[in-house]
């Protein structure tokens, strides 16, 4: 028998097993929510300025209703945290609802309230990004058991020029 079958047999053991176990349990969930749960495939952000309303455009697929969190943080020039928001409580996913049209980023972000929480925090002008997270719940506990995140395109906000006349 060669050393490496025998190392093999030595470390074949229940405690080994179940460490495998854990990680399966832990990490399979999330490797498997695009395919199970969500699927956010992009979000795109168009250029704004500043006082007008942020359009975005979400490709993303709901598979099955779940309960579930969001969290979206915006990052400026992509790594500066400005501000997060999450969802103030366990929220159902509904593969039949539909996104609104337009969608705003005030509305991804929860509401206009928590738009102008993040222009206080630095949500002015400048180049931005955002990065949206969906957690799955277990149902009975609301546990959390899968996390998937997009980072968004990044995108400008500008001051509108004041024209003179």
């Amino acid at each position: 028998m060669s050393n490496t079958l025998n190392t093999l047999r030595k470390r074949n053991t229940l405690s080994n097993w179940a460490i495998l176990l854990g990680c399966a349990i832990y990490f399979l969930p999330t490797l498997l929510m695009s395919h199970l749960w969500i699927d956010t495939k992009s979000v795109f952000i168009q250029d704004s300025y500043v006082g007008d309303e942020t359009i975005m455009i979400v490709d993303r697929d709901i598979k099955i209703n779940f309960p579930g969190h969001y969290t979206v943080t915006i990052y400026r020039n992509g790594d500066q945290f400005v501000c997060q928001s999450k969802s103030p409580s366990s929220i159902a996913y509904d593969k039949d609802k539909k996104l609104p049209e337009p969608l705003h980023l005030s509305w991804w972000l929860g509401g206009k309230d928590i738009l102008q929480k993040c222009i206080h925090e630095g949500y002015t002008s400048g180049v931005f990004r955002v990065n949206t997270c969906h957690i799955v719940l277990f149902p009975l506990w609301e546990i959390p058991v899968a996390k998937s995140c997009k980072m968004s395109n990044k995108f400008a906000r500008a001051e509108k020029v004041k024209k003179d006349g």
